[in-house]
């Protein structure tokens, strides 16, 4: 049986696998290059001739994109989830959209320490599911701001509310600003 769910701004890069006479399309999430155990890369398709035309356009090349669609596990052309591209923007002049609504995420936050060129350490936000998506995560909320702090490599659980930039740098290419946070389980 097939699970479907949401995939929202995931930030990363497509590439191909000839098998036979076809082409399969994949998605290699951007964090897989310094967290692989958050994985793995999905099979991807567009979900009509534009979309289709842009990941022929971005196949095989260093440019990153931010995609959104539908994600369905257990019959895929490439991996263990197909993803059904419904919208996606390049870094190389696609659009910026609005940013997403959250409402009630779980997962878990983490810390990436400083990479070269930054002064700070950067906390990331680990989304439960069958594939796990990894967002850069922050409050404009000092309160707020020192709990993700206290949380970050606790493993505890947390549920957010908060608003997903898509095409920021601090971690992922995604920035999650949370406006509410509640913890579900410690560790």
């Amino acid at each position: 049986m097939s699970k479907i769910d949401q995939a929202v701004s995931w930030y990363g890069t497509i590439h191909s696998v000839a098998g036979g006479e076809a082409v399969a399309d994949y998605l290699k999430p951007w964090h897989l290059n310094i967290w692989p155990k958050f994985g793995p890369a999905v099979g991807i398709i567009g979900g009509d001739l534009a979309i289709d035309s842009e990941i022929e356009r971005l196949r095989d090349t260093d440019t990153k994109a931010t995609f959104w669609g539908q994600l369905s596990c257990g019959a895929s052309t490439y991996g263990p989830c197909q993803l059904l591209v419904t919208r996606l923007s390049a870094d190389d002049g696609g659009p910026q959209y609005a940013p997403d609504q959250i409402d009630g995420w779980e997962g878990t936050v983490g810390r990436l320490p400083a990479q070269p060129g930054s002064q700070n350490d950067a906390l990331y936000f680990v989304l439960a599911g069958q594939i796990p998506a990894l967002y850069g995560i922050a409050s404009a909320d000092p309160g707020i701001q020192a709990v993700l702090e206290q949380l970050s490599g606790t493993e505890s659980t947390v549920r957010i509310w908060g608003e997903l930039n898509s095409k920021a740098r601090p971690v992922t290419g995604t920035l999650i600003d949370v406006k509410r946070l509640e913890l579900i389980s410690p560790s």
